[in-house]
Formats: structure tokens, C-alpha cells, sequence
């Protein structure tokens, strides 16, 4: 009894004061996107509409302290011509996050969220928005997860395409970077080691038992 208490003990502590992997506290990224109508970053169509995806550009967040507010790229709306013509615009647009560092390998170091355009777009009003899926506003790549926080007329996931005559056309697709710690693979080992251990203590208890009775 007295042995398996000081295992189950062992492996507890081994489980709680090993040390962690470190976090990732430095993360770089850069953004990218295409619209599902032109296979670029610029959506146009016949009726005037200009829609154009700017990228962050190479952006670096510190997660020392926790997770960090993120800009993942603008939609610009200020060369659209229409004022009149009511064709709402449509399609998806795909929005790529590639991560240079911390290094994710083996995992994939990209990450694709995707949002379908609506509405409606003049020069000097908008009912038009991009809305990504709100089911999906969180990923990973590796142990840094990036979430779409953007939450437009209180619908998460939603950005507002503002029109010319409001922020010069400009809309942030707004978010947060977060990470996570994971296990050393001594502490892993460790608990590998550990668990057959209490196992064993376990049969020869039950064993015992057994004959005793």
C-alpha cells in the first residue's frame, strides 16, 4: 500500500514539476488571401465593385505575458465606382496565415480560414460584409493558435466592408495570437515508466489478496 501511494505520488510530481516546452513567446507571421471570384487578392465584378485584401505584411507578436492582439490583414474598398448599381457581391474569400517562426514542424506552418462575401457596396454607403465561418474562427499551427475575433453587428467572425466615404475604405480583419505548453518527453517518459509501475503494484496486491483468501 505504502508502495503504491509513494508511486502514484512520484508520478503526480512528475507530472506537475517537470518543466514545461517552452512557449512559444516570439511568433512571426505574415498573411495572404484570394478571393474565390478571381483567384486573386482583388475581387472586382461588372457592376463597379473593387474589393482588395492587404496583406499584415511580416508581423511579430510577443506571448511572454499570454496571448496578444493581431492584425490579420485590411479589405479595401476605396476603388469601387458604383453608386447606384444594387448587384450584391458574392463568392468566398480565403484567408492564409503562414507562421516563420517558431518553426511547427512536423506540422504544416499555414493555416486557412475562409469567409463568404454578401451584400451590398456604393461609394459612399455598405451593407456588405465578408463573414468567416463561426464555427471555425480558431486554429493551430503547431502550439500557437490564431482566432478571428472580428464580431461585426455582434456576429463573430464578421467583418463590415466599410465604403470610401467611411475610414477611407478600410476594414480590419482583427485578431488574437495564444499558445499553449506542452509536456517535455522526459516528462512524458517518465509517466510511461510510472503508470506500469502502479500496474504491477496493483496485480501483486490483488494477487496476494487472492491467495490470502
Amino acid at each position: 500500500m505504502c508502495i503504491r501511494k509513494s508511486l502514484g505520488w512520484a508520478v503526480a510530481l512528475a507530472a506537475m514539476a517537470l518543466p514545461m516546452a517552452a512557449r512559444a513567446e516570439q511568433v512571426t507571421y505574415i498573411t495572404s488571401g484570394v478571393f474565390s471570384a478571381t483567384g486573386l487578392s482583388e475581387y472586382t465584378d461588372a457592376a463597379g465593385h473593387s474589393i482588395s485584401y492587404v496583406s499584415s505584411g511580416t508581423q511579430s507578436v510577443d506571448l511572454t505575458h499570454g496571448a496578444s492582439q493581431a492584425n490579420f490583414g485590411q479589405f479595401d474598398t476605396s476603388a469601387t465606382s458604383t453608386t447606384t448599381d444594387t448587384t450584391p457581391i458574392g463568392g468566398t474569400f480565403t484567408l492564409t496565415i503562414l507562421q516563420l517562426a517558431p518553426d511547427p514542424s512536423p506540422a504544416s506552418p499555414t493555416l486557412t480560414f475562409v469567409g463568404s462575401l454578401s451584400g451590398t457596396l456604393f461609394v459612399n454607403s455598405s451593407q456588405s460584409f465578408v463573414q468567416f465561418d463561426p464555427s471555425a474562427l480558431t486554429g493551430s499551427i503547431g502550439n500557437v493558435f490564431y482566432s478571428i475575433v472580428s464580431a461585426d453587428a455582434n456576429h463573430p467572425g464578421r467583418v463590415n466592408l466599410n465604403p470610401f466615404t467611411t475610414q477611407m475604405g478600410i476594414s480590419n480583419i482583427n485578431g488574437v495570437i495564444n499558445a499553449r505548453a506542452v509536456p517535455e518527453p522526459s516528462t512524458l517518459v517518465l509517466l510511461g515508466i510510472g503508470a506500469p509501475a502502479l500496474l504491477a503494484v496493483q496485480y501483486r496486491r490483488k494477487r496476494n489478496a487472492n491467495v490470502a483468501a
